[in-house]
C-alpha cells in the first residue's frame, strides 16, 4: 500500500475503484462496520474481505495478503503498530490513543465527525431498586479507577466509565448510526 497518510489512502481508494481491499474481524463486527462508515462518508470504494477473527486479518496485512485492515488496537495490532510491521493511518476514536499519541484521529485526517470506538457496558434487569443500582455503579467506577484502569490502558483501551443514564444514552445512540450505516451498506445477515 502506498498511502502514508489517510488523505493518500483515500485518493488511491478513489483512483483504484474496487481494487483496493479491507480486512476486518468478520461480517456485521465493528471493525468491518467501521470501513462502511467510511466508505459512506468518503464515497470510495473498497472491498471488504471478511475473517474469522481479527488475527487472520492482521497476520495478512502484515504478509502483504491484504492492503488494509481496520481493527481493534488492544493486544497484537498494538504491538505490529509499535514494532512498525504496521504503519496505523489514523485512529478511529474521536480523541488520539494515549499508547498511540502520534497517530492522529480520522477528523484531523480530513473525515470530520468519524467517531468509531468499541465500547463494553455491564448491565442488569430494569427493575433493580435503584439504591443497589447507584451501589453498583459506584463500585464499579472505584474497580474502574484501580490497578485495572492502567492495566487496560497500558493495552489500548481508553477507560471512560459513565452514569447509567449516560451508557443508555450512548447505546440509543450508536444503534441509530449502525443501523444507518447497515441499510446504507445494504447488509444482511448471514
Amino acid at each position: 500500500m502506498p498511502a502514508k497518510t489517510l488523505r493518500q489512502y483515500i485518493a488511491y481508494a478513489k483512483a483504484n475503484l474496487g481494487k483496493v481491499n479491507f480486512g476486518s474481524s468478520g461480517v456485521g463486527a465493528s471493525p468491518h462496520l467501521s470501513i462502511e462508515l467510511l466508505k459512506t462518508i468518503t464515497g470510495i470504494n473498497i472491498v471488504h474481505v471478511p475473517y474469522k477473527g481479527a488475527g487472520g486479518a492482521l497476520t495478512d496485512l502484515i504478509s502483504g495478503h491484504i492492503e488494509s485492515s481496520v481493527g481493534n488496537l488492544a493486544g497484537a495490532p498494538l504491538a505490529a503498530v509499535k514494532s512498525g510491521r504496521v504503519r496505523a493511518l489514523r485512529v478511529t476514536s474521536a480523541r488520539r490513543n494515549a499508547q498511540l499519541p502520534e497517530v492522529p484521529t480520522f477528523t484531523e485526517g480530513g473525515v470530520p465527525g468519524y467517531d468509531v470506538t468499541g465500547w463494553y457496558g455491564i448491565c442488569t434487569q430494569s427493575k433493580v431498586p435503584q439504591p443497589i443500582l447507584a451501589k453498583l455503579t459506584a463500585d464499579l467506577h472505584k474497580v474502574l479507577a484501580g490497578p485495572l484502569k492502567k492495566r487496560l490502558e497500558d493495552e489500548g483501551i481508553d477507560v471512560t466509565p459513565s452514569t447509567p443514564e449516560q451508557f443508555a444514552a450512548h447505546a440509543k445512540s450508536e444503534i441509530e448510526k449502525w443501523t444507518k450505516v447497515v441499510i446504507a451498506a445494504k447488509l444482511e445477515a448471514d
